[in-house]
């Protein structure tokens, strides 16, 4: 079994990757494993509430082979998959995952996303630029330290080719490619968080029908930055210098 992690920001399509992900046989996508343990007053982890039964026993002090005694208790044979996003996080656990998935999309569209999840938050444009600059400077700081095998996909070639691409994830990954990954918003998976619309371990458990309400019934392009940022704005965020290295790092690992 190997283990995968998905880095990124928020909105990145971690969520929509990972559910793909675990439409394969033997894959178990658990999303944000982080929320089964909480932080001590004095920097220790214990586990929290939400573990389902029979695996609290598992959790021992330094948590080793955590994510793969996890994956196996929930049924994971070929993959675990983790989607805990950034290196704060997976630092946690030891040993950090095999190999790791770098979703992504139009820059535009990442700035945007945040403005329109954070409303309440006083940034400008600039802020947010220098936000997801750090966020992904820090992630590929953190594959690069641990000498990490790193694939990346584009959230517009899975829009637009979305099998070809999800045979190219699959085949990085060693995973044999299943039909059933084109249709991710299906049979509700074990998942302990992430995504605010998909429901965290043993709670608000939807049926079927509710949980095919919660996701686009396809890979859908998201082009709304059209028109919620300016045309000024849209070239500050394709024009900045660190935005296009970052890219330039990603293009370079794209799986398709």
């Amino acid at each position: 079994m190997i283990v995968i992690g998905v880095m990124g920001p928020s909105y990145c399509g971690s969520t929509v990757v990972g559910l793909s992900l675990g439409r394969i046989g033997g894959v178990v996508c658990a999303g944000e494993v982080h929320r089964l343990v909480t932080r001590e007053k004095w920097g220790g982890l214990r586990p929290s509430k939400s573990i389902p039964d029979g695996i609290t026993e598992r959790f021992k002090e330094p948590f080793p082979y955590w994510y793969r005694h996890l994956g196996r208790a929930l049924g994971a044979w070929r993959a675990f998959v983790i989607t805990d996003k950034v290196p704060s996080l997976y630092r946690l656990f030891s040993p950090p995952p095999d190999i790791i998935v770098f979703p992504y999309k139009d820059p535009r569209s990442q700035v945007a996303s945040f403005i329109r999840h954070n409303p309440q938050e006083e940034r400008n444009l600039y802020s947010w630029i220098k936000h997801i600059v750090e966020v992904y400077q820090n992630c590929i700081h953190y594959t690069e330290y641990k000498k990490m095998p790193v694939v990346s996909l584009s959230m517009e070639d899975l829009a637009y080719h979305p099998r070809k691409t999800l045979k190219a994830l699959a085949e990085a990954l060693g995973l044999p490619y299943q039909n059933s990954m084109l249709h991710y918003w299906t049979d509700p998976p074990l998942t302990f968080g992430g995504n605010e619309q998909v429901n965290e371990w043993n709670h608000d458990v939807p049926t079927d029908e509710e949980w095919e309400k919660r996701f686009y019934r396809k890979f859908g392009r998201d082009d709304r930055w059209k028109t919620e940022l300016s045309p000024a704005e849209s070239s500050e965020v394709i024009g900045n210098n660190q935005i296009q290295e970052i890219q330039a790092w990603l293009l370079e690992r794209k799986v398709s």
